[in-house]
Order: structure tokens, then C-alpha cells, then sequence
């Protein structure tokens, strides 16, 4: 009979500081380049602003937060985040296919209300073994 068996821990815990690294990176990338990433998606400069502190912040949080704990809640946090930040990329995109101006405004506005509202998950203790 064969037992299942889950990946080790230190897997889990390096592909969350891995993905906590990737949005440092791409909030710092936000900041760096805001006033073109603005131009291009038609939104005003502090919405790409926030949006590069908001994500830095969770990604921060995240690869932090990884080698302490990775309860089940923490990981389907995550997932649900990254899944849903790709749901709204498609959305964000079909938006702007058909000439809408919303698209940016719809994928930037995602970035800043779900970084922080996970930001503030994470460090409030979401799935806490006490």
C-alpha cells in the first residue's frame, strides 16, 4: 500500500521566500519605473507608487514570515493571492484588448487592496499554532 506523502518542509519554505523574493523585486521594480509603467497603463503615478510598496510589503512579509511558520492557512493565503492576481491580469488584459481604459487601473487596484489586506493577515498571525 502505497502512503502518501507531502513535500519536505525546508521545499515549501524555500519556494515562499523564492515567491516573498519575486514581489520584493517586483514592487521595487514598480518604484523604479513608475512614471513609465503610469504612462503605459494610463493610471497616475502614486497608484503604481502604492502598488510597489503594497506588493514589496507582502513580499517581504511573506519571505520573513516563511521561516517561522507555513501552516495550512498561511499556504492557501498565498495561493489564493497569486491565483487570483492572475484571474485579474486575464481580466485586466481583456480590458484593455477592447480598448477600455480600465485595465490598468483594475490590475494595479487588485495589487494594492490584496497585498495589503494579506500584509495585514500575515503579520496578525493568520493560522497561528498557539
Amino acid at each position: 500500500m502505497l502512503k502518501h506523502t507531502s513535500q519536505p518542509r525546508g521545499v515549501v519554505r524555500a519556494g515562499i521566500v523564492a515567491d516573498g523574493i519575486f514581489k520584493l523585486a517586483l514592487g521595487a521594480a514598480y518604484l523604479i519605473a513608475c512614471v513609465p509603467l503610469a504612462s503605459t497603463l494610463g493610471v497616475a503615478t502614486w497608484v503604481i507608487i502604492l502598488a510597489g510598496i503594497t506588493v514589496a510589503l507582502v513580499g517581504a512579509s511573506e519571505a520573513r514570515l516563511a521561516s517561522r511558520r507555513t501552516t495550512r492557512t498561511f499556504l492557501v493565503s498565498l495561493a489564493l493571492y497569486d491565483g487570483l492576481w492572475v484571474l485579474v491580469t486575464v481580466a485586466a488584459l481583456l480590458l484593455a484588448s477592447a480598448g477600455s481604459p480600465f485595465g490598468g487601473e483594475l490590475w494595479l487596484g487588485y495589487q494594492i487592496v490584496a497585498a495589503a489586506t494579506l500584509t495585514a493577515t500575515l503579520l496578525t498571525g493568520v493560522g497561528r499554532v498557539n
